[in-house]
């Protein structure tokens, strides 16, 4: 039997160079037979600690939501202002540029690479990170009925239309001069003020 502390090292070490080939060379690159090659052992091994390759990009998956929710909530001043929502939209999308193959994969698609409960339970937590600034705003600004049922609504209108700039900026969709986080901040601030 394998020591815990062994196999949660060796799971790190795995997932680490699983890691740079994924932001290297994108998710295409990845294959368990390449990252035992890299590591010195046998593709067994990755099996062992992952159960199959899915196993391991729902690891790469989770420790990526992990990771953004950890930008957002260190962006998110303990304010109820519309600027402390939109450090926390600029940290996110700051993240999801500079790890764009990672981004990538944390929000392939789901049937493809099927989610851990784990897996989507971290995404869950990320969430809160964007709702938690979403819900003090909202606390101290809104007064009448807005567009808006609750603050979790809110929230998810802002995730989208993040996560929709940040594909037409990491894609470089449009062919025009385009300031994406002028335009970010411009389409989070009218969802904010429709808030009521």
């Amino acid at each position: 039997m394998r020591d815990p502390d062994t196999t949660r090292n060796d799971r790190e070490i795995a997932k680490a160079v699983a890691l740079r080939m994924l932001r290297e060379n994108g998710l295409a690159s990845l294959s368990v037979r390449k990252i035992a090659a890299e590591l010195g052992t046998s593709y067994q091994l990755i099996y062992t600690l992952f159960g199959d390759k899915i196993g391991l990009l729902n690891a790469l998956i989770s420790d990526g939501f992990e990771q953004l929710g950890s930008v957002c909530a260190k962006a998110s001043a303990e304010t109820n202002s519309a600027q402390s929502v939109l450090a926390v939209v600029f940290a996110y999308r700051d993240f999801a540029l500079q790890n764009a193959n990672l981004y990538e994969l944390m929000f392939s698609d789901p049937v493809a690479i099927p989610r851990a409960k784990a897996t989507r339970a971290k995404g869950v937590e990320c969430f809160q990170a964007l709702l938690m600034p979403v819900e003090r705003y909202w606390k101290a600004n809104t007064r009448t009925k807005g567009r808006f049922i609750d603050p979790q609504a809110l929230a998810i209108a802002i995730w989208t239309s993040t996560h929709g700039h940040v594909q037409f900026s990491a894609k470089s969709w449009f062919q025009f001069e385009f300031d994406d986080r002028k335009n970010l901040e411009g389409a989070v601030m009218a969802l904010l003020d429709s808030a009521g």
